[in-house]
């Protein structure tokens, strides 16, 4: 049998150039180097570490596909209105575990790049945006994971109380992150100790004064401003 060695060069030719055209998709050795970055910058922020989880990792990755083929950056796809809150069941995560997003888009919307930046340079940028730092950093996360996907990039911090609980906007956001901009890192642990100390209080109170102490607290964190 003859084969035309022409035909099967083509074929080939066409094989890597279908394989060069396809976006580029993280790997879970990518997303824990990435959760040990970020484990260094909550330590020197001191904050305990946090694990990698291989759900979390599911999610984020399952959120950085829908983006790209949707062609919207958001916590919220604009056309479907799924959000990692709405999602998460789909992977395992259970109805007290809540996840808060940080995304990265490498590119624009509608002509991301096919390649992802380095973890480094996705979470550098992320500690220099004060509502994506707070994530990074926030005190109740126990695990998260990082994905990317033709450079729409996720980071899930997973946690056991309300932090990520329902769908936002990028918008929504980035107007409560603002209220923090000008705060010191003292600030910033004052309003911590505040979260913190309102997280111990009881579901039900047992008397007045405990109900006033407790909107007390609530009113200093809604109103915390620097």
């Amino acid at each position: 049998m003859i084969v035309d060695s022409s035909v099967d060069e083509i074929n080939k030719l066409e094989e890597r150039i279908q394989e060069a055209s396809m976006p580029e998709e993280s790997t879970k050795e990518y997303a824990i180097q990435a959760i040990e970055y970020i484990n260094q910058k909550r330590i020197q922020n001191g904050k305990n570490p946090i694990t990698h989880d291989s759900r979390v990792y599911e999610l984020s990755m399952a959120r950085t596909k829908d983006m790209h083929e949707y062609q919207y950056h958001d916590h919220t796809n604009p056309y479907t209105g799924t959000c990692p809150y709405n999602m998460k069941s789909n992977f395992g995560l259970k109805s007290n575990e809540n996840v808060a997003e940080n995304s990265y888009l490498f590119g624009t919307e509608t002509n991301p790049t096919l390649y992802n930046p380095s973890y480094t340079e996705i979470i550098d940028g992320w500690m220099d945006s004060t509502g994506h730092r707070m994530n990074l950093l926030r005190y109740e996360h126990v695990a998260g994971s990082v994905a990317c996907y033709g450079g729409f990039c996720v980071f899930l911090g997973l946690n056991h109380g309300n932090f990520g609980e329902g769908c936002y906007t990028a918008s929504e956001g980035q107007a409560y992150a603002s209220r923090f901009d000008n705060c010191t890192p003292e600030q910033m642990r004052q309003y911590e100790k505040l979260l913190q100390d309102y997280d111990r209080v009881p579901s039900v109170v047992n008397s007045q004064a405990e109900y006033q102490r407790a909107m007390s607290m609530y009113n200093q964190i809604e109103n915390f401003r620097c």
